[in-house]
Formats: C-alpha cells, structure tokens, sequence
C-alpha cells in the first residue's frame, strides 16, 4: 500500500519520538552535588577572609629535606584565629619520600582539606609538571575545577576555572610585589587577593613555612572559594616553597 503524504511526517515523529534523548543526572546525582555543596557551604561558611599557614616542619628546617606539606586553615575574622580545617599533602612510603626529594615543587601531589571534626571535605590533585602548574579540586565525585599558572613576562598569572573550563577568575601577582596576587573578575575589577603574610625573621630565614591571607569575594559559594584556596597552596608550591 502506498504511503501518502500526510502519512509521512506521522511515520517521522514516530520515529523521532522512539530515538533516546540526552542523558540527564538522575535525582541521586543531583542530591549528591547538593550535599557536597551545602558541605562546602558549612566548611567555609561566610567568612570573607582566611589565612592558610603552613605547619613548621623541624626535620625539613634542620637537615633541608623536604617532608609531605601541612597546613592549617584559620578564621582571621577570628581574634584567636579559630582552626576550620587542615590541609595535608598525601603521599607515604619510599618512593613518594624519593619524588619530593627529586623533583621537589614539580613533583605530582595529592592533598586532603579536613574539616575541624577530621571529615575530608574535597582534595587536591596536582599533576607533574616542568613550567606551568595545574591543580585540580573535587570533592567525592564531583569536579569543582581548577586552577591552572599561565605565561606572562611581568605577572605570576592563574586561571580560575569551573570544570567545563569557564573563567571564575583571573589571579595576577606583578613580579614588583612579589608577595601580593589580585583576584579579578570577568569585568576586570578586583574581587578579592592572596597576599603572603610575614611569620618572623626566624621562620621566613630558616624555613620555607609559609603564611596566606585570603580574601575570598563577596557572594562566592563554597565550591568557589575551594578554588581560592586550591589557587592559594599552587602559589605558595610556584613561588614560594623551597625558597625560604
């Protein structure tokens, strides 16, 4: 039997209708980056600013060898300087000890933030590499983004980046203030910095324990400020450690 050509556009729609569509997450996968999020959310709460200090290391200032990195977040709106978390470099055994001491700051590393109750709340990968640095933040599955160091003559330059490579943010530290890096944003205005803090002539002297404070953007949510402070560790890895 012959098809008309009414028939034909009815035969298509079939067909179409049959064909699967994109894959959507599932409401388990939404639920999952929910609280993920809200996790991130109690962990850096709305604080405006923190300050990252590295944990002195007596073997590394002694003999010079370098030991797994650890650090302390600190609320600095705090006067006591209230402890939130930990942040500890991963990585025990032989080989690992052999990689810090040959490669150093280019040395693949894999880092954990801890909350105040010891829960991990997202982790750090940083890939090997010779000239410009990478670090990646996840927390459980999901993927938060990454902060990647890029060419420039006159400013240590990042990129802030969501995970589909999105800018969040452009970090620049001009090589004239070497302790200093501005955060801007997409418009080019200045949002927020990390800035090295002086520790003492003996700690900057005979340690490479460094110190940040971070001003961390108005209206960021926690799986943005993750990045800041992943942004903070890859600055203190480039330009700072070993260096003291």
């Amino acid at each position: 039997m012959k098809r008309t050509r009414a028939a034909l556009p009815l035969a298509l729609l079939a067909t179409l209708a049959l064909r699967p569509g994109p894959a959507r997450p599932s409401s388990c996968e939404d639920d999952a980056a929910g609280a993920i999020a809200g996790r991130l959310d109690a962990f850096f709460g709305g604080r405006r600013e923190l300050v990252v200090a590295q944990r002195l290391e007596n073997l590394e200032i002694v003999t010079g060898v370098e030991t797994r990195n650890a650090y302390d977040v600190l609320d600095a709106g705090d006067p006591g300087g209230a402890r939130l978390g930990s942040v500890v470099e991963l990585g025990k055994g032989f080989w690992s000890a052999v990689r810090r001491q040959l490669f150093r700051t280019h040395r693949p590393m894999d880092i954990a933030v801890f909350d105040g109750d010891g829960e991990e709340v997202m982790g750090l990968r940083r890939p090997f590499h010779w000239f410009f640095s990478k670090i990646k933040a996840s927390s459980g599955e999901l993927q938060l983004g990454s902060v990647r160091r890029r060419f420039s003559l006159l400013n240590r330059k990042y990129d802030v980046c969501r995970p589909d490579g999105s800018q969040v943010g452009l970090i620049k530290g001009p090589v004239w203030r070497p302790w200093t890096f501005r955060l801007f944003d997409g418009q080019g205005q200045q949002v927020g910095s990390v800035v090295k803090q002086w520790r003492g002539v003996g700690t900057e002297v005979f340690s490479d324990a460094d110190s940040f404070r971070v001003r961390v953007p108005d209206g960021w949510m926690g799986v943005d400020k993750a990045l800041l402070l992943a942004a903070a560790l890859s600055i203190d890895f480039d330009c700072f450690e070993g260096r003291g």
